[in-house]
């Protein structure tokens, strides 16, 4: 049992997911708990075959298994817990409050609320906006008006970008509940303090892991493109780099690939000089060592352009940050509006297959060393939130819970 039926004094917050063990909902159970929540509770689907007991510590739920990018399987599932709403539901504690991370778990947190916790503030946390939920046929139009009856019953909604506000929910919907806004920042547990940072020398920043190891003066200018590998134009963009400019420039691929990608990646990677796929790594203790060896960051996403990917804030942008690595961008997305604020990033423009190029042969150690000062002088507290900022989080869900 993850609590009695019962109920406290102090209920937990609940965390209901659509995917267990990403990355990312360990990174908000992480700052829930440095934010001084007591007790948190998550529930949800897992991927693998085999169950979920916790996740560092917190108690969960396992929902069953479903499938990545299958919508029609992952309808299935939340059918299924639909109907088991009443079983799964009593393992649970009355909490204080339910955090629903996608539409999915949303449809599901107002289930289980409805019967087992009318009283706690519903709050809806989307970090991306899927092309299901976009266009004007009827498939979209009904995820939007199930989505639109879920969002009536929110107190809050949360989300990582105020692109996804300005063109998705402004857009489609009336009655959006007060938005608060958390960024795909890093938590002060996965950043390290810095040392002295020279703009072509080594740098001098720390992880969880120890000193990093510093990125070497250009050329060979070194670009990292590390997080969720889904962009096959990115891809193409970056092996034409490597083709047009032999020994001028190296790119470093990390990540996952996505499965849209198939063998893609290794194909490509295997055959260009310059270009090295290095698999996943580990966000909790590689970021300050394989952003500390490249002097670019790829923040460029084409994969859904005209909506996600120009619209959201990507975590390789603020995994960049710390290490003061020069973010490549679109200057017409949300990634290039946020660093054009901040006078910072290099901000390229369509056609990249010409401005990307062209941009590239004008690179020298000192354009490199102004581009680095540049992001050098951006706030740590725009790429990292501090234990205050994770206060701050729980203290406006759980003052939601009060005022009720």
């Amino acid at each position: 049992m993850v609590a009695g039926a019962g109920g406290s004094a102090d209920p937990p917050i609940l965390y209901l997911v659509p995917y267990l063990t990403d990355p990312a909902v360990r990174r908000r159970l992480r700052m829930l708990r440095a934010g001084g929540a007591r007790r948190v509770v998550a529930a949800g689907f897992r991927r693998s075959t085999a169950p979920v007991a916790d996740i560092d510590g917190v108690p969960v739920v396992d929902l069953g298994r479903t499938e990545d990018g299958r919508l029609g399987r992952r309808a299935v599932s939340v059918a299924a817990a639909l109907l088991g709403v009443r079983g799964w539901g009593r393992r649970i504690e009355p909490p204080s409050v339910v955090l629903a991370r996608s539409l999915e778990a949303l449809v599901l947190a107002r289930a289980y609320r409805s019967r087992f916790a009318p009283r706690a503030p519903l709050v809806y946390e989307t970090l991306d906006i899927h092309r299901a939920l976009l266009g004007d046929g009827v498939a979209s139009v009904a995820l939007r008006a199930l989505e639109a009856r879920a969002l009536a019953d929110c107190s809050l909604l949360v989300t990582s970008s105020p692109g996804f506000v300005r063109e998705y929910f402004d857009r489609f919907h009336h009655g959006v509940p007060p938005v608060l806004l958390a960024e795909n920042k890093m938590l002060a547990s996965e950043v390290g303090p810095v040392g002295p940072v020279g703009p072509v020398g080594p740098v001098g920043l720390v992880g969880p892991e120890g000193p990093a190891v510093g990125r070497p003066p250009g050329p060979p200018w070194t670009i990292g493109w590390f997080g969720l590998l889904r962009c096959t134009r990115s891809l193409e963009l970056l092996g034409a780099l490597c083709r047009a400019f032999p020994g001028r420039v190296r790119v470093e691929v990390r990540g996952r690939v996505a499965a849209s990608m198939g063998d893609r990646l290794e194909v490509v990677a295997s055959a260009t000089p310059g270009m090295t796929y290095h698999g996943p790594y580990d966000r909790g203790t590689d970021l300050a060592r394989i952003y500390s060896q490249v002097h670019y960051s790829w923040t460029a996403d084409f994969s859904e352009s005209g909506a996600n990917s120009d619209w959201l804030l990507p975590n390789r942008l603020y995994e960049a940050g710390p290490s003061h690595c020069v973010p490549l961008a679109s200057a017409t997305v949300e990634t290039g509006r946020w660093l054009a604020a901040r006078g910072a990033g290099v901000l390229l423009s369509e056609p990249w297959e010409t401005s990307l190029p062209q941009w590239f042969g004008s690179v020298t150690p000192q354009s490199y060393g102004s581009d680095h000062e540049a992001v050098s002088r951006i706030p740590r507290g725009d790429f990292v939130d501090t234990d205050t900022d994770a206060a701050a989080f729980v203290e406006r869900l759980t003052s939601m819970a009060v005022a009720r």
